[in-house]
């Protein structure tokens, strides 16, 4: 649904599989040219899979920003203390105007973000 909100809105996003953030499925995500990844939850993740998350990713992304939805939650300290990742919890809206500030405030964003949002 995040994705479909995002292409709305001119933002080339893609969704994946919830497992997408599995080890094996982390590695073979496309993600050239990516501005955002967002990882999507629908309860509270625990920061160990948090952090699974973002050191998988890291060593695929470099420096592209990493957003957690943390959607129906209020878990946003749960993320806190992982490098290069943001927070938006509580709605779809939350999450999607992150994404909105987040990749309009990079070069061309419109034209060349692309938003992996594992669910």
């Amino acid at each position: 649904m995040l994705a479909q909100l995002l292409r709305y809105r001119g933002i080339q996003a893609i969704a994946e599989k919830a497992d997408a953030s599995s080890m094996s499925k982390l590695l073979s995500l496309e993600l050239a040219n990516t501005a955002l990844v967002c990882v999507c939850y629908l309860s509270q993740p625990s920061t160990a899979k948090i952090q699974h998350v973002v050191r998988g990713l890291s060593k695929r992304i470099g420096a592209t920003r990493i957003l957690f939805a943390l959607l129906g939650t209020g878990a946003a300290e749960t993320v806190g203390n992982a490098s290069n990742a943001l927070v938006a919890s509580g709605s779809f809206g939350a999450a999607l105007e992150a994404v909105v500030h987040v990749t309009s405030a990079q070069p061309d964003a419109s034209d060349q973000a692309k938003a992996a949002a594992p669910a």
